[in-house]
C-alpha cells in the first residue's frame, strides 16, 4: 500500500519521528489554543470568523514563544482546545 505515492516500508520508519515530533508540539501549543479559544468562546464572530481568529492567534503567540508548526498542527491544536472546553 502507498500513501500519498510513498511506500508503505518509509511511513513504518518514519511514522514514530512524526508522531513524536507532532506530541512535543502539541505539548507546547495546548495551553495557547486554550486560551485563545477560551476568549473567543463569547465573540459574536461566526464560527467560521472565530476559527480563522484562533489560527492567527495561535500562530502569532506560537512565534512569539518561539515554537514552530505548521498550519495542521495549528488546525489540531485547536480541535483539543475546542474538545477540552467542552469537557467543562
Amino acid at each position: 500500500m502507498k500513501i500519498l505515492g510513498i511506500g508503505e516500508s518509509f511511513w513504518a520508519f518514519i511514522w514514530p519521528t512524526v508522531r513524536a515530533d507532532t506530541q512535543a508540539l502539541l505539548v507546547q501549543l495546548a495551553p495557547i489554543a486554550v486560551s485563545v479559544v477560551e476568549s473567543l468562546v463569547s465573540s459574536p464572530k461566526s464560527g467560521e470568523e472565530k476559527r480563522a481568529a484562533a489560527i492567527t492567534m495561535i500562530a502569532s503567540n506560537a512565534k512569539d514563544a518561539g515554537i514552530q508548526c505548521g498550519a495542521s498542527v495549528v488546525n489540531l491544536a485547536i480541535e483539543y482546545a475546542v474538545q477540552s472546553l467542552a469537557k467543562k
